[in-house]
């Protein structure tokens, strides 16, 4: 795997995810409906060793903090 190109992918889609989300204008059950889908992202990921969905729902978590409550 080549990790250099998996960070630059991933803070290609953290730019723009941050860029095209506004958690400000959002009710509070959008917010958590994409909380929880990261949640089993993340976990999905890692029980089926597929380490690039585990670790992009961790990096969109990281990224917006309202979500995490």
């Amino acid at each position: 795997m080549d990790w250099s190109r998996l960070c630059f992918a991933l803070h290609i889609q953290l730019l723009c995810f941050s860029k095209c989300v506004k958690t400000t204008t959002e009710t509070a059950t959008k917010i958590k409906n994409r909380q929880q889908n990261l949640y089993l992202g993340f976990f999905f990921g890692l029980l089926t060793n597929q380490q690039y969905i585990a670790l992009q729902a961790l990096t969109f978590l990281i990224a917006e903090p309202n979500l995490i409550q």
